[in-house]
């Protein structure tokens, strides 16, 4: 490893965003130096199928809710088709709620 070469252990979806934040701003701070991050991803959560299952049907709620339907793509992308942007910007703001 070098001096430029990080290691990230996250234990949810959530600190490895923040991370992926932190680096992206050491970056545009620090456009000369270059970052090689490596996830370990060993120790997170993860859903079980059954989860999984519950979240996206919650999805596909929230989406019948504004006229619109969803698409499973190989099981865990979730496409969701909305009519117009405004409503889909609603969609995008509660996803993690």
């Amino acid at each position: 490893m070098t001096a430029h070469d990080v290691t990230a252990y996250p234990k949810t979806k959530e600190q490895k965003q923040a991370f992926c934040r932190e680096v992206r701003q050491i970056q545009e701070a620090h456009p000369r130096f270059s970052i090689e991050v490596t996830y370990d991803c060993s120790q997170m959560e993860i859903l079980s199928n059954v989860q999984r299952k519950q979240e996206i049907q919650k999805i596909g709620e929230l989406v019948k809710q504004f006229e619109g339907f969803i698409e499973v793509d190989k099981g865990y992308q979730v496409n969701c088709y909305i009519k117009t942007e405004g409503r889909a910007e609603v969609i995008r703001s509660n996803r993690y709620k």
